[in-house]
């Protein structure tokens, strides 16, 4: 069984947790005494996330604002903005 240090732990948690995952188990020390051991459960499922929808996204526009959603934005604010830069 592999040791690391309680310094390790929280200074280097990702590499620990790498290698818990390959051991299974490792012996936690303080001061080179052992204190504990640390096992790994099975390894968790992630979610998969939904990826981004165009056609969702637009239906939930539409859901929001009708069917005349604000066409406000920053273009007409950045011409106003940049009209005197091109004299």
């Amino acid at each position: 069984m592999k040791t690391v240090t309680i310094r390790n732990i929280r200074q280097h948690w990702p590499e620990v947790e790498k290698l818990l995952l390959v051991e299974g188990e490792l012996l936690v020390t303080r001061d080179a005494v052992p204190v504990a051991t640390l096992s790994a459960l099975s390894a968790p499922k992630r979610a998969t996330r939904e990826r981004f929808s165009v056609e969702m996204h637009a239906r939930w526009i539409k859901e929001i604002w009708g069917s005349n959603p604000p066409r406000t934005g920053s273009g007409k604010w950045l011409e106003e903005q940049r009209r005197d830069r091109f004299i």
